[in-house]
């Protein structure tokens, strides 16, 4: 079992110990960063995407289902149309 040393230098000593190991893990680790820095990135972009899909296709539902409302009313409650003329006038 080491004892951990209790003197200053012992101390500084253990510091930068650490100090480069935590240096080389980062330096060992950067490229995992990158590559799920890049694969977020992606990700968020696809999500956009997606959205901006989402919206237009809504959108469009939308003005469909309007048309159709519009003439089924139509269909019902068709607006009055100029009649016949009258038997005793002529233009």
């Amino acid at each position: 079992m080491e004892i951990a040393p209790t003197t200053l230098e012992g101390v500084d000593q253990r510091v930068t110990e650490l100090d480069t190991t935590v240096r080389q893990r980062t330096e060992e680790d950067r490229p995992y960063h990158c590559h799920t820095a890049l694969a977020l990135d992606k990700e968020a972009v696809y999500a956009r995407i997606a959205w901006t899909s989402s919206e237009e296709r809504s959108a469009a539902i939308e003005t469909h289902v309007r048309t159709l409302e519009a003439q089924t009313l139509e269909a019902k409650d068709p607006e009055p149309q100029d009649g016949p003329a009258e038997a005793g006038s002529s233009c």
